[in-house]
């Protein structure tokens, strides 16, 4: 019974779900929309309520004869979870059977006169078009037509491909083509209607203008444009694979003209029979973008911007289209024991062929090559170049070509993931081309990023000089690297020398003003400043630089949320997991913003996404903290743990996990202990940068929960003196108050907290606050937001 008519429509529990239309109604009367893939999954467990439905049958029930990852099943049934507010640790809908599949455990009933009705034997109205159009053969070519179109649209895609491109065809030739298909759908439908094929040749069918007959002409009419405009919208997003909505606040960036002289240079493909050597053609590749733009009269697009695009199926000119450049270059590297062939060409943003160049050389000479494909570049673009930039580009690295091959091989780790074992051979290969030539400036930077990825991941301050040792040792051999004086620039900005911080920025944009890395830097100065609105202008110019990077967006969304802007933050955050669904980082960010917003449920399934992409500290730690204002006080605990596991010196791990201790019964020494260690670490923190707001308001937390009031207090108002917008500041010192006794002060502090953006919902399940709890100020504050007169939050 459920079997048959389960795609019209049923009832899942109270909630009322229409497959067809992608809707699902709440028992409240809220609409919600399920993407069609998750809709096909939901639809496939509806028809075998109460049983296990394996994994296998759901992959070939919903995607046929092509299978997803794991993970793609994983992320739609999160979907669903999402839209039914469901629990995966406390199911109510939809529970998980480990290592098989998944089961509908509610109950699930057909909606009323969703059942196919029974044929009664009388023909009705519909019955007799139907037969009319039979008996005209319409539906052959109805069918036929589209199959047909279909045929003649590959062979056109591989004509295309290897004989009309090659040839100078233009790009509008194809979809032209396919356009004109398409319109004339219609036109055959009514052909096929009115014209009948007879011995004396074509006639008009005999009652083709009678009225009665005009209902089953229109319908079919608009069937037929329906399905040319459905398959017009597929095939053109067929042809742009991974795009996806923007924001607002960019999508008017495409519709700028390209940037003047400037470029995008696509990843170099190894065509080799040795897979492993495809770093030959990413450190070609990177070294070219970096030589290039060091150039300072070329506007190079970055290599985050670019790559995606390389591996997608994309022509030059829609590559060029949609990062705003005038010129592509592109090209192969195919590597054979000693010897190696480049390739390289470079087009327009029009389509047209600008030159092309084959290079076969010693693979000592990978380096001479570099230099002559830029130098190439630069005269097709007719750039000036100045004494200085005509010195860069004529300038080599290094003589020694097995140390320029070490070095490649350690760029290839350092762009991978972040974690401990590709830094260490990133770290590794970079030595050994210090060792083969201890003046090879890139390998020195190469080592200086090493150490600040080991920083960032780690915490550990000892990282942080050795990498502050090795940029200063690379700028000490060539001053012309912008990327080298952006790395010092991050290390002066996160040692709090701030101004020092803004000259390297600054000279990084001297030889590269296009260099985004260096603008973000430069923005983060500025708020670090209280310059809040030469901050924004910064970062929005990130965007704008580079808008198919997705880091840009990240910047953006983290500036918005340390000044309480979280509602604006989430397009941005969105913005990252739709050109990076597979970065966890955009997921935690994501998520976090909805935990601000107090929307829990939603933050949770973010996160949840997130690790279920790459368990790592951060993850953890959200998912500990949601647990804490949860009251869920030994899962969260259980969560730090596993959070300083991955990161033993972060303080924020110790700090969470002491005070989800806090409140469990008999782990009161164990939370102090945890806060002390909190308090050694975020000390050694400060040691590197005494002004950083936020580590100065943990701190003034973890020493609140010890006893230590008065130390507390000094560290929570410099917090707040540093970062006067940082709603954290304000709740951090409010803990303080509270810790000291003084409640009245706690209590205004929560309602500035609140005033700068604090979330209201985070308030009011804080067991920290139990003792204003019944205070009619705090009351006032959680059940109507109400603040001073013409006072409202960000």
């Amino acid at each position: 019974m459920v079997e048959s008519s389960i795609t019209n429509g049923f009832m899942l529990a109270k909630w009322r779900v229409e497959p067809l239309k992608g809707r699902i109604e709440a028992p409240d009367g809220t609409v919600h929309h399920l993407g069609p893939t998750a809709m096909d999954i939901l639809v496939c467990l509806a028809r075998n309520p109460g049983k296990t439905v394996e994994r296998q049958v759901l992959f070939r029930d919903v995607w046929g004869d092509e299978p997803p990852s794991d993970d793609t099943l994983t992320h739609h049934v999160s979907e669903i979870r999402h839209v039914l507010g469901d629990n995966a640790a406390r199911p109510r809908f939809l529970k998980t059977v480990p290592r098989r599949g998944y089961r509908l455990i509610a109950r699930v009933r057909p909606l009323p006169g969703s059942a196919p009705k029974r044929d009664s034997g009388e023909k009705g109205y519909f019955a007799r078009q139907f037969d009319d159009l039979r008996k005209r053969k319409v539906f052959q070519i109805v069918i036929g037509y589209p199959v047909l179109a279909w045929a003649v649209v590959e062979v056109l895609d591989v004509a295309w491909e290897y004989f009309l491109q090659p040839l100078g065809a233009p790009d509008w030739l194809v979809p032209s083509v396919v356009i004109l298909i398409a319109l004339g759908y219609p036109f055959a439908v009514f052909l096929a209607w009115a014209i009948d094929l007879t011995p004396e040749g074509l006639r008009l069918t005999k009652g083709s203008t009678n009225a009665s007959r005009l209902g089953s002409l229109t319908a079919l009419g608009l069937v037929a444009v329906l399905v040319a405009s459905v398959a017009l919208y597929l095939y053109f997003d067929a042809r742009e694979p991974g795009t996806a909505p923007e924001p607002e606040a960019t999508r008017t960036l495409a519709a700028e003209p390209p940037a003047e002289d400037s470029i995008a240079v696509l990843r170099f493909l190894n065509i080799g029979s040795d897979p492993s050597a495809s770093y030959l053609g990413d450190g070609l590749t990177e070294e070219l973008i970096h030589k290039l733009a060091n150039l300072g009269s070329i506007k190079v697009a970055s290599r985050t911007s670019v790559w995606p695009l390389s591996d997608a199926q994309l022509t030059t000119t829609e590559i060029a289209r949609r990062l705003n450049v005038e010129r592509v270059l592109e090209g192969s590297v195919r590597s054979d024991g000693e010897t190696v062939r480049v390739t390289a060409q470079l087009t327009g943003n029009d389509g047209f062929h600008i030159w092309s160049k084959t290079f076969d050389r010693p693979l000592d000479d990978l380096l001479t090559i570099e230099t002559n494909i830029a130098a190439l570049v630069a005269e097709a673009m007719d750039v000036p170049l100045t004494d200085e930039s005509s010195e860069r580009l004529a300038r080599t690295a290094t003589l020694n070509g097995d140390a320029f091959d070490q070095y490649l091989q350690g760029r290839h780790f350092l762009r991978q993931t972040a974690t401990p074992e590709n830094l260490d051979a990133a770290q590794t290969h970079f030595d050994a081309a210090i060792e083969l030539d201890n003046r090879f400036s890139l390998a020195y930077a190469g080592r200086c990023e090493t150490e600040l990825a080991r920083y960032r991941l780690t915490r550990d301050s000892g990282h942080f000089k050795s990498a502050e040792v090795a940029c200063h040792r690379a700028l000490t051999l060539d001053g012309g690297l912008a990327e080298v004086y952006t790395a010092l620039g991050n290390l002066y900005r996160q040692s709090g020398q701030n101004e020092k911080a803004y000259q390297e920025y600054s000279t990084a944009l001297s030889v590269n003003p296009s260099l985004e890395a260096a603008h973000y830097g430069l923005g983060r100065v500025y708020q670090a400043q209280g310059r809040l609105a030469d901050a924004e202008a910064e970062l929005r110019l990130t965007v704008k630089l580079e808008p198919g990077y997705y880091g840009t967006y990240l910047g953006l969304g983290n500036f918005l949320v340390r000044t309480g802007r979280y509602a604006e933050a989430r397009p941005y955050y969105q913005m990252v997991t739709a050109l990076e669904p597979n970065y966890p980082g955009g997921f935690v960010n994501l998520g976090s913003t909805l935990y601000w917003l107090g929307e829990l449920e939603a933050a949770e399934a973010a996160w949840q996404r997130a690790l279920e992409l790459a368990p790592n500290r951060l993850g953890y730690q959200n998912m500990g903290t949601l647990y804490y204002y949860q009251h869920r006080f030994a899962d969260a605990a259980d969560m730090h743990q596993r959070a300083i596991e991955v990161a033993p010196e972060d303080h924020l791990a110790w700090g969470k996990l002491a005070a989800a201790q806090r409140y469990l019964e008999g782990q009161e020494d164990a939370s102090q202990a945890s806060y002390r260690r909190a308090i050694e670490l975020v000390e050694e923190r400060l040691a590197i940068n005494p002004d950083d707001p936020e580590d100065l308001a943990n701190l003034a937390a973890y020493l609140a929960n010890t006893g230590r009031g008065e130390e507390a207090r000094r560290a929570a108002y410099r917090a707040m003196e540093l970062a006067p917008e940082n709603p954290t500041t304000h709740y951090f010192a409010a803990i303080a108050e509270i810790r000291g006794g003084s409640r009245d002060t706690a209590l205004e502090l929560l309602k500035s907290a609140v005033r700068h953006g604090y979330s209201v919902q985070l308030i009011a399940a804080d067991p920290q606050f139990e003792s204003v709890r019944d205070e009619g100020v705090f009351k006032t504050l959680i059940a109507k937001n109400e603040l001073e007169p013409g006072v409202g939050g960000d």
